[in-house]
């Protein structure tokens, strides 16, 4: 059995549909997205994990928009939303693609808790009695 795996952890992908330009203007969230998954060594990892802030502001759209960038990733990928996340309408827009909403991952020996901090409403986290239960 497997000591250790092997995964990548991706955050803030602030996706925009229409994709919009950086506050300094040279580049899109879209295109340094691009940019990463071409780097990324997927026969050496065995899943995604994709944290919060998936889009910048939530929509259908938006959520579609991720789902047409990351559909040629070859491994499971697992999603945890932020505080620009609206995970029910992303859970909805995102349905028959690759990305996974699960909270618990088993790769034997491992077991992996997504812990979710989004607090609605608000910038700051906080981890719930709910969510530690």
């Amino acid at each position: 059995m497997k000591s250790c795996i092997d995964f990548i952890q991706i955050t803030d992908l602030h996706i925009d549909d229409p994709p919009r330009a950086l506050k300094d203007g040279r580049d899109t969230t879209e295109n340094h997205l691009k940019q990463v998954l071409t780097n990324i060594p997927f026969d050496e990892v065995e899943f995604l994990i994709c944290t919060g802030d998936l889009v910048a502001k939530p929509s259908a759209a938006a959520y579609k928009r991720l789902v047409s960038l990351l559909k040629d990733v070859p491994q499971p990928i697992y999603c945890l939303p932020g505080n620009h996340d609206d995970q029910p309408l992303a859970i909805e827009s995102t349905q028959g693609s690759n990305l996974n909403w699960n909270k618990t991952l088993i790769q034997a020996p491992w077991l992996i808790i997504l812990l979710d901090s989004h607090e609605p409403g608000a910038v700051h986290g906080r981890l719930g009695e709910t969510e530690l239960a």
